[in-house]
């Protein structure tokens, strides 16, 4: 496969990822303010799907990190990722 082709696969996939950061990260907001309202009312139980979300959140994190690392010019290019 083209260097450039792999580039704008890379690109592609890196977009995708932000949006779904956003999506998770939205969500984990919503989990953490039902968590503390859980907390005013007594119950101090960790909310599971919290954790998995912050997870999910790290991992999406992981996969941003890698390609940046293998495809450096898409560091450069960050600016055109619409987040």
């Amino acid at each position: 496969m083209d260097d450039d082709a792999q580039t704008a696969q890379a690109l592609a996939l890196l977009r995708e990822l932000h949006g779904h950061v956003a999506g998770l990260s939205h969500k984990l907001e919503a989990a953490e303010a039902r968590s503390r309202r859980a907390r005013a009312r007594g119950n101090i139980r960790k909310d599971p799907a919290t954790l998995a979300l912050r997870r999910d959140l790290h991992e999406a994190h992981r996969l941003i990190d890698g390609l940046h690392a293998r495809y450096p010019k898409l560091t450069r290019e960050r600016s055109t990722i619409s987040t």
